[in-house]
């Protein structure tokens, strides 16, 4: 996703109005002090480059886009239109502050005599991911640039150039591609690739008028003007007819409905553990260290090491429960599976997986002696009773068993359910996003435009807003609108906990059609509710642990919004005593702010469901002014 992405005419505009650095480093990314001051310094350079005249003001320009919504890895500028052939061009930009670089050994090195990565190897590496991750890569052509704006050029040392500008002989290429090929981070696909490259000068040739076509990447200090014309000359110009007749749609394939997992986890795993097919799955953010924390530990386990019961912690949609499953694949003659969760159950029902099949025989999984080594994996133990949680703790100091626990204390549901909010959490948290377009950005407008918790100071003061998401969120002002999503059969309908009580009767009162107030028992909500005809209402019950494609939620009144007040809530008596368990006004008034949390991180379960749209009702007029202006 982009931190910020606007024309070059807003853009130009939001630098004199000095808002862009502000943005950038903005609480989103609680960005760090070195941050704030390279952003200070390198903007001005690229606002001089692009005020020129001859550059377009209809090109699109991103700042820092991260690739796989890794923060680690993300592209410091990318310039957006179409060549004078009418092809979709992105010209991407690595902002370099060096000032005094150095070339010892076929390496490049600081000031501080350290090695440093050759920056026309990483912008090349960012062309690559990107076109990889587009659906039609063969209608772009990508511009790699390198742009030392404090380094002069008669400074360098001529053989930087060697290091640097590789399109000039194969050889050169060659040496560049060993280095990425022979990098750890580098994925076992892409060394494979780059295998089949290195092996012919015929595929060398064809790689280097690819990327290189330009022939030119590094631009140095003094070179505003030639940048300016480099870049004008690429997209054609004040005078590029296609920019003038279209709209420029360059990132649009970056952005909203394209950047969503293909895969539905309750179709995906019981294909892979039924047929032994391993899971084909790409880890992004902090996944793939989580996971080799993990299967670090549970070697040491196995060697008969003593460790500790392992919880992993995530959000919604970080890749707990993938995690849960590929670690049940890797070690199935071992491991056993427990979750909640009955709609997971459901889901997962026709999966090859050794399931403890009821919270009863938790206790019994650590008590009884088999003389192997066993691991017992428990998914969404936000929604284990207070009770069974007691026990698992009580038991779990066994040597021969180990415990690997996925929970998110925000996705506690209910009174019964165990305060996991004391619980020490594995290394690293998980936090990139899997659903939701993977728009990490998505939950913490959720929680900051709600007002779900007590808010830290890095969210309260991000301003943000729903515009400026990857994943789609709708607002439905009406009725009729509301109608008219479902009637469409693609949409998916959740609803809040006040029409959990009298579903039929409370969601009726909206006039929707075709719709029944619950699914059958013992049958997958989702499943069922692509396989007939009729839209079930589903609650959160249903759909917590479960994605889907575009999800409809209904808000009920019991959330209420006030310029005074804020997001309040306005909680009856029927619904909190069959919901809560609490029968008396004095009951609701005692325990309103757990009451308040409750439901608030059921709508945030519910509004974290969807892969690619969101549609948003409130029975609150008040509460959908609200998220219009948001």
């Amino acid at each position: 996703m982009f931190t910020y992405m606007k024309y070059k005419e807003d853009f130009i505009k939001d630098f004199e109005e000095e808002s862009i650095v502000k943005w950038l480093t903005g609480e989103r990314k609680g960005s760090r002090t070195e941050e704030i001051i390279s952003w200070r310094n390198s903007i001005p350079y690229l606002y001089a480059v692009l005020r020129d005249e001859r550059i377009s003001d209809r090109v699109l320009v991103g700042l820092e886009y991260e690739i796989d919504n890794n923060l680690n890895n993300r592209v410091d500028v990318m310039i957006g239109g179409y060549n004078k052939r009418g092809r979709r061009t992105i010209i991407i930009i690595e902002m370099k502050q060096w000032s005094d670089i150095k070339c010892t050994k076929n390496r490049i090195r600081n000031r501080f005599n350290c090695d440093i990565i050759n920056p026309s190897l990483q912008v090349l590496s960012y062309c690559y991911q990107i076109e990889n991750m587009i659906n039609n890569p063969d209608t772009f052509d990508f511009v790699p640039v390198v742009y030392f704006h404090n380094q002069l050029k008669e400074e360098c040392e001529k053989t930087l150039f060697d290091l640097m500008e590789p399109y000039r002989t194969n050889t050169q290429l060659k040496s560049l591609l060993d280095l990425w090929r022979n990098d750890k981070k580098t994925k076992p696909q892409t060394q494979d690739y780059l295998d089949g490259i290195m092996s012919d000068n015929k595929k060398m040739t064809r790689f280097s008028r690819r990327y290189y076509n330009y022939q030119q990447v590094l631009f140095f200090a003094g070179q505003i003007r030639e940048l300016s014309s480099y870049i004008a000359d690429i997209l054609g110009g004040t005078d590029n007819t296609y920019l003038k007749k279209n709209k420029n749609d360059t990132f649009s394939e970056l952005r909203k409905g394209q950047y969503y997992t293909n895969y539905k986890l309750h179709k995906y795993v019981p294909r892979c553990l039924n047929k032994s097919i391993p899971m084909d799955y790409t880890f992004s953010g902090n996944q793939k260290k989580c996971y080799e924390n993990i299967t670090k530990i549970v070697t040491d386990f196995l060697k008969g090491k003593k460790v500790s019961p392992l919880y992993i912690k995530g959000g919604p949609g970080s890749g707990k429960s993938v995690i849960a499953f590929m670690l049940l694949q890797e070690y199935a003659s071992i491991a056993s599976y427990y979750v909640p969760n009955k709609s997971v159950v459901n889901s997962y029902k026709n999966a090859n997986i050794n399931y403890i099949p009821d919270k009863n025989d938790i206790g019994t999984i650590f008590t009884q002696r088999t003389g192997t080594k066993r691991i017992v994996i428990i998914d969404e133990l936000h929604r284990v009773k207070k009770d069974v949680f007691d026990e698992i703790c009580k038991q779990n100091t066994r040597k021969d068993v180990l415990l690997i626990a996925f929970y998110d204390p925000k996705q506690r549901i209910s009174r019964k359910d165990a305060d996991l909010t004391a619980i020490k959490n594995m290394d690293p948290e998980l936090k990139t996003q899997y659903r939701c377009c993977r728009d990490e950005g998505y939950v913490t407008w959720l929680e900051k435009i709600f007002e779900m918790y007590e808010v830290t100071p890095n969210i309260n003061n991000y301003s943000f807003k729903k515009c400026d998401l990857d994943f789609n969120v709708e607002i439905i002002k009406s009725e009729q609108e509301l109608k008219d999503k479902i009637e469409k059969r693609n949409n998916t309908l959740l609803v809040g906990p006040y029409f959990e009580l009298k579903t039929r009767d409370r969601v009726g009162r909206l006039k929707i059609s075709k719709w029944e107030p619950a699914s059958p028992k013992k049958k997958s909500f989702i499943d069922n509710h692509w396989n007939n005809k009729t839209n079930y209402a589903g609650k959160v019950f249903d759909i917590q642990g479960i994605e889907t494609d575009n999800i409809i939620v209904i808000i009920g009144p019991e959330l209420r919004y006030s310029s005074q007040c804020g997001v309040y809530l306005d909680l009856d008596c029927e619904t909190a005593s069959a919901l809560f368990g609490l029968r008396s006004k004095k009951g609701i008034n005692d325990h309103k702010e757990e009451l308040r949390t409750l439901i608030m991180n059921t709508y945030r379960v519910l509004l974290t469901r969807g892969l690619k749209n969101c549609y948003i009702y409130c029975c609150d007029k008040g509460l959908t002014t609200r998220l219009l202006n948001s």
